[in-house]
């Protein structure tokens, strides 16, 4: 597939009030799942994770939500907002970089369930991690996106 060709079976269709899109010949399909938060990724050091956390805090106006180490993938985590810190040496974070949001969900296997019906590549297997449960896919558009659903 080329980047930015998006397959009939992977359409998903934006709010119906649009005008500028003719939606004649596109096929409508609802995914009946819930994204409850979307998170840019900022990749840094562990030795910037604190000034990090204190600018974020101040550009929002709210105090850092979660912090956590993730000790199987060498990583220490912190959200502030609508911002995923990921503080971790080079040589770990190379791994994670090409994901470039994580999305918040209310069920990750539903998600999955809805993925695999359309043909969404799933590039990781929902897993077990310190929040909870994530996956990792690859968009229609090549976007690599991570999904987790909190369960703790």
């Amino acid at each position: 597939m080329v980047a930015g060709t998006w397959p009939d079976e992977w359409w998903i269709p934006g709010p119906a009030n649009r005008q500028d899109i003719n939606r004649d010949s596109i096929p409508a399909r609802r995914i009946a799942v819930k994204i409850l938060k979307v998170l840019m990724r900022v990749y840094l050091s562990p030795a910037d994770l604190d000034r990090a956390i204190c600018f974020y805090e101040d550009i929002f106006g709210e105090r850092c939500q979660l912090r956590f180490k993730y000790e199987d993938a060498g990583l220490e985590l912190a959200n502030v907002g609508s911002v995923l810190l990921i503080a971790g040496p080079d040589r770990i974070l190379r791994r994670f970089k090409n994901t470039l949001a994580t999305f918040l969900v209310d069920s990750l296997n539903d998600f999955k369930e809805e993925f695999t019906k359309i043909g969404v590549v799933i590039l990781e297997e929902p897993k077990e991690v310190p929040t909870g449960m994530n996956m990792r896919v690859k968009h229609p558009d090549g976007t690599i996106v991570e999904y987790v659903e909190h369960t703790c």
